[in-house]
């Protein structure tokens, strides 16, 4: 909606209620068709309390039903979510007043700085009926445990990601010759000999039959016998400190033990994910586009949502952070327009043009989309593809994501806005 439709559907409520989330309890505050605000009201954060708030707003508006109060909340993170749900379940309208509004305007109140939780509740009930807010998704079955997967997931991700940088500055001081000769820590050979040597000193110790049997069984046969004794070598002239030899393989020893855990786990949740994206229609189209994996396309749909929320794509766009931003005033210009920086950080920005197909279009699909040349049909407009009208619809995203790499919109490296081309 534009600015003006949200203030027009912002009168049509009678009754606007502004309510300030946090952690134990809320801050009610609601605003009458007279345009004057009720006292503020504490909201517990539990069954009676939110039970209170029905019979507290049905007790200052009694002849006037739930579905006529448009209730906006401005979320402390995830602190608020049960009770838009009560709200929802309970008839009201909700929609999300954000942070970043109620901090601008708060010194448009009484010309004061002065924060609290009951002048943010009044000034969110002002800005609601002032049409200044956001729609509140509610995601469902599947939606609501592919989102939950891919948080599960990036969390998952960064504790590996710090286990193995962990690791490597170990290494730096127990065994600095290590690291050179392997691609990558997280390669099946060296993790095995880890596991099985963690000090270069045990390495050099083994027998080496043992040695080469064991990476040749890691590796699958691919590291030689040349490289096995490069590698000892190495071990046995290495720089690494002496001192607290112990406690420095314990340490590797409990890294490892952690880091496999959280990739145990890791593979647990991708494994789910692969099963909820065949559930979606939305993330399989998503997968026929190159470079697009099935924890990629959860994370775009995680991030973006059902393409019902969305009347046009660079509402996406925007979304994602990539509108493009500027200041003119009078003659004054700038430089160019430039791509914004908010969005959320997890959704890949490169690959969310992949979702432009989803989009329900605002006017007749163009005949590349629909997938054929003839004139559009009335049934064409505003409607998902699905089967061969989604691969050309794919085709077609995969084209547009070429484009906005070429493009000033895409930033300074060749992917993307600082997302990386491999795949997830």
């Amino acid at each position: 909606m534009t600015p003006d439709e949200k203030q027009a559907y912002a009168r049509q409520f009678p009754v606007q209620v502004g309510v300030d989330t946090a952690k134990q309890f809320h801050v009610l505050v609601a605003q009458g068709p007279d345009g004057r605000r009720s006292r503020p009201f504490r909201v517990d954060v539990s069954r009676a309390g939110f039970e209170a708030t029905h019979a507290h707003l049905q007790g200052l508006f009694p002849s006037l039903s739930p579905t006529q109060m448009l209730v906006g909340l401005e979320f402390a993170g995830h602190h608020g979510f049960t009770f838009a749900r009560f709200l929802a379940d309970r008839g009201y309208p909700v929609v999300n007043v954000l942070p970043a509004h109620t901090n601008r305007s708060k010194e448009l109140e009484d010309n004061s700085p002065l924060k609290t939780d009951a002048k943010d509740a009044a000034q969110i009930a002002r800005l609601v009926g002032m049409g200044i807010f956001v729609r509140f998704p509610f995601l469902t079955t599947p939606y609501v445990e592919l989102r939950l997967l891919s948080v599960q997931r990036h969390r998952l991700t960064v504790e590996a990601t710090r286990f193995r940088n962990r690791l490597q500055g170990v290494l730096d001081l127990a065994w600095p010759e290590f690291l050179g000769q392997f691609s990558g820590l997280h390669k099946r050979t060296p993790l095995a000999i880890l596991e099985r040597w963690p000090l270069p000193q045990e390495f050099v110790a083994a027998a080496p039959q043992a040695v080469g049997r064991h990476i040749r069984a890691a590796s699958r046969g691919h590291v030689s016998a040349e490289r096995v004794a490069t590698l000892r070598q190495s071990a046995r002239e290495t720089i690494a400190l002496t001192q607290a030899t112990p406690e420095r393989r314990l340490e590797i020893t409990q890294l490892l033990a952690r880091w496999a855990l959280v990739r145990e786990q890791l593979a647990v949740v991708e494994a789910r994910i692969v099963a909820l994206v065949d559930q979606c229609p939305e993330a399989r189209v998503l997968l026929s586009v190159p470079e697009i994996s099935a924890a990629c396309a959860a994370t775009i749909v995680a991030e973006l949502g059902t393409p019902a929320d969305f009347q046009h794509p660079r509402q996406v766009l925007k979304l994602a952070g990539m509108n493009l931003t500027g200041r003119q005033s009078g003659q004054t210009d700038r430089g160019p327009p430039a791509p914004g920086q908010a969005g959320p950080a997890d959704a890949p920005a490169a690959a969310l043009p992949a979702g432009r197909p989803l989009v329900p279009a605002p006017g007749p699909v163009p005949a590349r989309v629909r997938g054929d040349a003839g004139p559009g049909h009335p049934g064409d407009q505003g409607r998902v593809r699905s089967g061969p009208e989604a691969g050309a619809a794919a085709a077609h995203a995969h084209a547009d994501r070429a484009a906005l790499r070429r493009s000033p919109v895409a930033g300074q490296s060749p992917a993307g806005r600082g997302v990386s081309s491999r795949r997830h």
